[in-house]
């Protein structure tokens, strides 16, 4: 380290750009992918310039004054600075920001009487591994690391903190070597090399930590201060007596190395408490505490093999670990909260859906005699409307006979074919006059789990007298399936808040082209059905890819092209009167062979599936996206009109004719 780097401004008022969120349909065979911008207040560039040029200097300034040996710092935080301020601006406006830093680095540099050339050399160092360690983290993490991962954690430390500084430190020894023949190269390359990763870790962290808080307090829809500054308040009352703690052991006081390790509990603590923020600050605060006990009453030495080096080098290898062990800390505490917190609104989510259905549901156990004959069922969860139609209360971990004594000889049929669907995972859809309530239900049964069943049924008693009334009851019964595939569409985009509303929206569309081909009511049915779950498979993709704000890779991108065959393996249990696994597994296939997950071609793919294809496109291009606005329905007709290999030519002329009647639905 040597006094340069550089400090970008606080690129929290500037818009954000996130490159790879992309959606997984397919335009002219390839994914549709764009940036997303959020647009907030902004400082003009070239006064973050200036305030990066000022802020260096400053930083270069405070590192030389924490300096225990003559030349190199003990720890430099413009290091950490530079490399952060690039991590949160956009690329477009490095090239400037990189030359303030390096005008910062120059004034420092000349400042303190360094050579010009020299002082250029070492700018240069500086600013390539500036910019070589922020394309590397950004490209691993996406844009803005907020630290609150433990991947992002440890991929800004390893990556970030501790490669990227190899390559200033090969730089700027090479200056030296030049400019100073007789200095050793190795000695010069580790000192700058331990300098650098100290003050990342410790400044760098500071940086992102807590833009990454101020970001996620923006973004909040009903922020309240207390909730962000607590940990941080708290984290800040534990550093500051540590590092009053840390001032003593590491001064001349501090007598042998192992007392160092009293500030241990500290580094853990605002880990522990503080958050990714308040870990980055009470880090530091207990960091500048040690370095400070060190500078006071131990003289400024040269570079040399001296026992002050030596403390030296062990107080930045005792904090980097303690710094990167408490930032991961906070990481892991962070990510497990925003899980926790994830899970329990989708647990209400899908509470508040299960007891607002006007259906009853119940899920259970089946139990079996020796012979496997099914004699019983526990009830393990039922719904509010589960109570209101059967007038049972408190039927949870409660055995039917309990309840429902004489079941086994009045509805011998509802424990043969629970016990049935149960065992084999086949459904089964069928009415039953249930004696001891007095009802006639009609009844959905299918099983999640071997031994377990899920049955939705409705109260059909006053519509079994006439046919009328029964025609009543299958069209409740239908609809009543067609919720269930909403609410799993539902669940598909509650994972990928991206494409809210896409199932809908792509199954209306699909119905209205096949309406405008004439094809049958049936059909029409079909078409709609399979719309709400195409996109179903995307249960079995990882969210953390479905929401990743960064470039995927290769894998990641493959594993999400999965979707259409772990639809297919999905619904392929349920016995719908059409093909609708099929055609979700197909909703990504193109007549020239182009499509995946299979490459048909030609009349290989089913009619729905065409239709969803063409659909799926229209919709994706048309309709607004959080990373980019809509393409407009112009762009979204152009491609599948000048795409005529790949799409249906009947299904896009449909498509087009309702487009030019305004009637398209989107």
């Amino acid at each position: 380290m040597r006094p340069i780097a550089s400090f970008a401004g606080n690129e929290a008022g500037r818009d954000i750009h996130k490159k790879g969120v992309r959606w997984c349909g397919q335009v002219g065979g390839s994914a549709l992918s764009g940036p997303m911008y959020a647009y907030r207040w902004t400082i003009p560039l070239w006064v973050k310039a200036l305030l990066l040029a000022g802020a260096y200097v400053v930083a270069a300034e405070l590192g030389n004054l924490f300096s225990v040996q003559r030349g190199f710092s003990t720890f430099w935080p413009p290091a950490g600075l530079f490399l952060a301020v690039l991590l949160i601006s956009e690329r477009r406006d490095w090239p400037l920001l990189i030359l303030a830093g390096i005008v910062g680095n120059l004034t420092s540099d000349l400042m303190h009487g360094r050579a010009l050339l020299m002082a250029l050399g070492f700018s240069t160092a500086n600013a390539l591994e500036a910019a070589i360690g922020a394309a590397l983290v950004g490209r691993l993490t996406g844009p803005r690391p907020k630290m609150n991962t433990l991947r992002q954690v440890l991929i800004f430390t390893l990556v970030g903190a501790m490669l990227a500084p190899m390559v200033g430190a090969t730089a700027g020894a090479t200056v030296v070597g030049l400019g100073a023949p007789g200095a050793p190269w190795w000695s010069t390359w580790f000192s700058w090399w331990t300098g650098d990763v100290l003050g990342i870790v410790l400044v760098g962290s500071v940086v992102l930590s807590g833009i990454g808080l101020w970001d996620t307090y923006r973004a909040a829809a009903a922020p309240h201060p207390g909730r962000y500054l607590l940990p941080l308040a708290r984290a800040v009352a534990v550093a500051v007596p540590f590092g009053v703690l840390a001032y003593l052991v590491f001064s001349p006081l501090g007598g042998g190395t192992s007392w160092k390790f009293l500030t241990t509990p500290g580094l853990v603590a605002v880990g522990i408490l503080g958050g990714p923020a308040g870990a980055a600050a009470g880090l530091l605060g207990i960091a500048l505490g040690a370095i400070a006990g060190m500078v006071s009453g131990a003289p400024s030495a040269a570079f040399a093999a001296s026992d002050v080096v030596t403390r030296v080098f062990q107080a930045q290898a005792f904090f980097v670990v303690g710094g990167v062990t408490s930032l991961a800390l906070a990481g892991i505490i962070a990510e497990n909260r925003e899980n926790a917190e994830s899970a329990q609104i989708a647990a209400e989510q899908f509470r508040g859906l299960f007891d607002t259905m006007r259906e009853g549901v119940e899920y259970g156990r089946v139990i079996y005699d020796e012979q496997g004959t099914p004699v019983d069922w526990v009830w393990l969860q039922v719904n509010r409307a589960f109570g209101v139609l059967t007038e049972l209360t408190d039927v949870e971990g409660r055995h039917a006979w309990e309840l429902l004594p004489d079941l086994e000889e009045t509805n011998p049929e509802l424990l043969r074919i629970y016990g049935r669907v149960a065992e084999t995972g086949t459904p089964a859809v069928f009415e039953s006059l249930v004696k001891p309530l007095n009802r006639t239900l009609s009844i959905s049964v299918t099983s999640p789990a071997r031994g377990e069943y899920l049955a939705v049924f409705e109260d059909v008693t006053e519509r079994v007298a006439a046919d009328r009334e029964l025609a009543e009851s299958a069209k409740r019964l239908e609809k009543m399936v067609y919720d269930v595939a909403e609410a799993m569409g539902s669940v598909v985009e509650a994972r990928d808040p991206y494409t809210q509303g896409h199932e809908l929206r792509v199954a209306s569309l699909a119905k209205r082209i096949a309406t405008e081909m004439g094809l049958s009511e049936d059909t029409l049915n079909e078409i709609s059905m399979a719309g709400l779950l195409h996109d179903i498979g995307k249960l079995r993709v990882p969210a953390e890819i479905l929401t990743k704000p960064g470039q995927l890779s290769d894998a990641e991108f493959a594993l999400i092209r999965e979707h259409p065959e772990q639809g297919f393996e999905i619904l392929s249990h349920i016995d719908f009167p059409w093909p609708i696994a099929e055609i979700v597994r197909q909703h990504h296939e193109r007549l020239d062979g182009s499509g995946y997950p299979r490459k048909l071609s030609g009349d290989e793919i089913l009619m729905p599936a065409r239709i969803l294809a063409v659909a799926d496109v229209v919709e994706a291009m048309a309709s607004h996206r959080p990373y980019r606005p809509a393409l407009g329905l112009d762009k979204a007709m152009d491609e599948i009109v000048t795409h005529p290999a790949g799409y249906d030519s009947t299904v896009v002329a449909a498509c087009v004719a309702l487009y030019e009647r305004r009637e398209i639905g989107l």
